[in-house]
């Protein structure tokens, strides 16, 4: 933590305390209209062709394309505000498809929550269509109150 003091004081300026910096909060940014980002990006993923979701920064399953419900065995409809990990089981590549110890760390979206940055991966996943194995993008969004996640199975 720093403390902001004053470099130098006038004779003329009166004397003040030291002032310790506050942590920046988290911005929510604001479009024009003064809906929130991620309110715009949930209805953009609705409507998208690609198969991608949207989660916010706690995990939260947010908006889910069609082809994105189609791909995973989910009804886009019936699933938006459950936890993306209840609805989806990250596990190993093993035979046996044994869950993975951090789910959270696997699967790209939800890294690009934590991490703010740019995640792929490849990952098996059990959900409503059965095993499969897919390859994700995980991007954050500007302000921080989620991740858009791109995938297609392979």
């Amino acid at each position: 933590m720093s403390l902001l003091l004053p470099l130098r004081r006038l004779s003329s300026e009166p004397s003040r305390p030291a002032v310790a910096a506050q942590p920046e909060p988290v911005r929510r940014t604001l479009h024009l209209d003064g809906a929130p980002l991620l309110d715009d990006w949930a209805a953009r993923v609705r409507t998208a062709a690609e198969a991608m979701l949207l989660v916010d920064a706690s995990g939260r399953l947010i908006a889910l394309s069609a082809s994105g419900g189609e791909l995973l065995g989910l009804d886009p409809a019936a699933v938006a505000g459950a936890m993306l990990l209840d609805l989806v089981e990250v596990v190993d590549f093993s035979a046996s498809a044994v869950p993975v110890e951090d789910p959270d760390v696997q699967l790209a979206p939800l890294r690009a929550v934590v991490t703010r940055r740019l995640h792929r991966g490849l990952v098996r996943l059990r959900a409503g269509v059965g095993l499969r194995s897919y390859d994700v993008v995980g991007v954050p969004l500007s302000d921080g109150a989620g991740a858009v996640g791109f995938f297609v199975a392979v």
